[in-house]
Formats: structure tokens, sequence, C-alpha cells
């Protein structure tokens, strides 16, 4: 079984992120980083699963939408990441 870390991050505007959705399990995964951006100053990478949005688990990749699209700004996201996955 895979271990993973938790890193959260607060955005006020846009995430600087793209989400697409993992085959095997339907998470929500960023699958691209906007250099500069937001998502890339608080340290998400490629690769990383939301986990929870504002303290509300977030579920599947349609979960995630809704969720996101249900929440204002200020938001912040947990994600996590696979120990030893690139940062």
């Amino acid at each position: 079984m895979a271990a993973f870390t938790t890193h959260g991050a607060t955005f006020d505007g846009t995430l600087g992120l793209v989400l697409g959705c993992r085959e095997s399990d339907s998470s929500a995964v960023v699958v691209s980083v906007k250099t500069g951006g937001a998502a890339s100053t608080q340290g998400v990478a490629v690769g990383d699963v939301i986990a929870r949005v504002n303290g509300r688990r977030a579920g599947d990749y349609d979960g995630v939408l809704a969720v996101m699209a249900d929440v204002g700004r200020p938001v912040t996201i947990l994600f996590e990441r696979e120990v030893g996955a690139p940062a």
C-alpha cells in the first residue's frame, strides 16, 4: 500500500492548475500546473490529488467539481501526494 503526504494551499483567485479524472479511482488529479501560477508557488505538483476543499471531503472528480462550483474565494485545498513522487 502506498504512503501519502498531505499539504494545503489557499487560493484567492485562479488556481493555476488543470484537473483530470484518474482512471483507477476517479479521483481529481492535477494534470498540469501553470509555471509561476498560484498552484506552482504553493508547491502543488502534477500527480497531486485533491482530498478536501475548505475542509469538505472532496470525493471523486465529479464531487470536486461540484464542491468547487459551490465555494467562493479564498478557497483552501488539501492535496495528497504519494511519498516519493516528484514535487
